[in-house]
């Protein structure tokens, strides 16, 4: 069974897990827990089948079964006050990871049952055995259960089309506009986040996978263009200009925009200067589209992220500017760089010549994912770590002992960055 990341998968207490990443334990899967399940008894005697928002009585009453973790981004989730219920079940759950900040991760891993030491990262993960997960829902599986009603005659296309819901249509619908103007094969398109185990509401997102480094590259390629630098002409831009498909606006930028500068703590302006130019930020019709990337089944086997033996020591602060020598895994997540030391810019003295060695960034904040290229000069301040016994990022059948920055870890929050310094053009 592989696992990849944003698949989703049930433990054997009914509970729902995101996977984390694409690179697993032969035994165990890195996830964080999304959704604990309620009991027959904890259910609301009358939820909404649109899950609305939930009463005073009905938080409390869930409150005192369900540990709930604090977190400083609560106050701007929108999941504090609603339960998502399953379509083909009727099961009841209450969502417990309100965001994906890691601060967030550190409270959901502090509180699950699975929590244990990992060897590798030198820190408390969630590493669910396989044995005890009973469903697991893959994305690109999903997508063909609601396009395949294509298949056969009109009649059963009708009927089986009249069983899904408005928003599985409009999955249907962006999902065969992305795959049309960007030439992506819907077998290499999924469907993750509550749409893929059917727990959606009519305000869901529509979170997309796109699989294989080649599919990437259709989307980034082309997404990468500024919108003032848009040839007329090109054929893409034509399709997107005659779609639902559209970029985010100033306004909708702008509350991503304070979340970038929260986990940051760069300026308000300069995260919306940075965002402004994300190329995969969408919306279709009036509905967010997420977009994530994944590698194929093809890409795996060459991933040079980390091995079992692996392991990643974090020695201390670094402030460091970087040239991108390659991006080839930096999309996925977590993203993986190769690069090059221009200038160590700060750290503590006794680790100055070993941040000189770095060559690798590993990015595990999705807020920083989706803006570099090769040839890029990067600012970064993370952590630095010795990287022992992982593949080398250009012949991954190579074990090498390296350093690395580390972008996305909970005592970095709020004071971890990565910006443009010089960008390469095309």
């Amino acid at each position: 069974m592989i696992f990849r990341d944003r698949d989703y998968f049930q433990d054997v207490h009914g509970d729902l897990y995101q996977v984390l990443g694409s690179i697993h334990l032969s035994d165990r899967v890195f996830a964080l827990e999304k959704y604990h399940r309620l009991e027959k008894s904890e259910f609301l005697t009358n939820p909404s089948k649109k899950n609305e928002g939930l009463s005073e009585f009905d938080l409390i009453k869930i409150q005192q079964n369900v540990s709930i973790p604090i977190n400083p981004l609560e106050e701007v989730s929108p999941h504090k006050f609603r339960i998502w219920i399953q379509k083909d079940t009727g099961d009841q759950f209450y969502r417990i990871l309100p965001n994906y900040s890691s601060i967030s991760a550190k409270n959901n891993i502090a509180e699950n049952r699975y929590a244990s030491f990992s060897t590798i990262f030198q820190r408390n993960m969630i590493m669910v055995p396989k044995k005890d997960i009973t469903i697991h829902w893959i994305p690109n599986q999903r997508l063909h259960e609601l396009t395949d009603w294509f298949e056969g005659r009109l009649s059963e296309q009708l009927e089986k089309l009249r069983t899904f819901d408005s928003l599985e249509r409009e999955c249907i619908e962006v999902s065969i506009c992305i795959s049309d103007i960007f030439n992506i094969s819907l077998s290499n398109i999924g469907v993750t986040g509550s749409l893929l185990w059917k727990g959606h509401h009519s305000e869901s997102d529509i979170d997309l996978m796109i699989y294989g480094h080649e599919n990437s590259r259709k989307i980034l390629d082309f997404s990468y263009q500024e919108y003032s630098s848009l040839d007329g002409n090109d054929q893409n831009a034509q399709k997107i200009e005659h779609s639902y498909l559209r970029r985010y606006n100033k306004m909708e930028i702008l509350p991503i925009a304070q979340k970038l500068s929260l986990k940051s703590g760069l300026s308000m302006e300069e995260c919306f200067e940075q965002i402004l130019y994300k190329p995969y930020l969408f919306f279709y019709r009036d509905r967010k589209i997420s977009i994530t990337f994944a590698p194929s089944l093809q890409n795996l086997p060459k991933c040079p992220l980390f091995l079992p033996s692996s392991h990643f020591k974090s020695l201390g602060m670094c402030r460091i500017q970087l040239k991108v020598e390659s991006d080839e895994w930096g999309f996925d997540y977590p993203g993986l760089f190769s690069v090059e030391v221009k200038k160590v810019l700060h750290t503590s003295p006794n680790l100055e010549k070993i941040a000189k060695q770095v060559k690798r960034l590993m990015v595990y904040e999705h807020e920083f994912i989706g803006f570099y290229r090769v040839g890029d000069i990067i600012e970064v301040k993370g952590i630095l770590q010795k990287a022992s016994k992982v593949p080398d990022y250009t012949n991954s059948w190579d074990i090498i002992d390296t350093y690395q920055i580390l972008v996305g870890a909970s005592e970095s929050f709020g004071n971890e960055y990565i910006r443009k310094i010089k960008i390469q053009k095309d």
